[in-house]
């Protein structure tokens, strides 16, 4: 079945998409799961310098979940 978005609203749609799946690829890197620490460094500060210090704590929370690890702060009483 065809898409009933319009083309803009479709490559708008792939923008976003890409840009989620660069940050979470950074978190994930910035977390140092499977790459060398001037690696993780590096991912580091280009998360941090894409969504600020807070963003990056954020994202680098949600990758570290992926991976298995258990909660912190807060969302462990209240999901997230």
């Amino acid at each position: 079945m065809r898409s009933r978005m319009t083309p803009a609203q479709l490559a708008k749609a792939k923008a976003s998409a890409d840009r989620a799946n660069l940050l979470a690829d950074l978190a994930t890197k910035a977390e140092g799961l499977g790459v060398t620490r001037a690696e993780q460094r590096k991912a580091a500060a280009e998360l941090e310098q894409e969504v600020g210090r807070r963003g990056a704590a954020a994202y680098r929370e949600s990758a570290l979940r992926r991976a298995g690890a258990p909660a912190k702060g807060l969302s462990r009483f209240f999901g997230g």
